[in-house]
């Protein structure tokens, strides 16, 4: 079996299927983010499960930052504004 290969391009997500695919990644997660964030600074969590929550919150959102960034550049090389997107802010 080949490696996968890398494809850029594949982040444009211009329309149709794809584009609802990318808006329901981004939906589930802020969703998550949400969640992870109100178990982390929830009154019944404490000490290193604190640490832990936090990490898992700050996780998601890193992967959503990585996932936009590409998607950014794959715009970008297709001469398509994303400067409207919402979900690329």
């Amino acid at each position: 079996m080949a490696e996968p290969v890398y494809n850029p391009n594949a982040f444009a997500f211009t329309d149709g299927v794809p584009l609802q695919v990318w808006q329901n990644i981004i939906i589930v997660l802020d969703q998550n983010i949400k969640v992870e964030t109100e178990l982390a600074i929830g009154a019944s969590i404490d000490g290193e499960k604190r640490i832990h929550q936090c990490g898992r919150a700050n996780a998601i959102r890193e992967i959503k930052e990585i996932l936009v960034s590409e998607r950014k550049k794959a715009l970008d090389v297709a001469n398509i504004d994303w400067t409207k997107d919402e979900t690329l802010k």
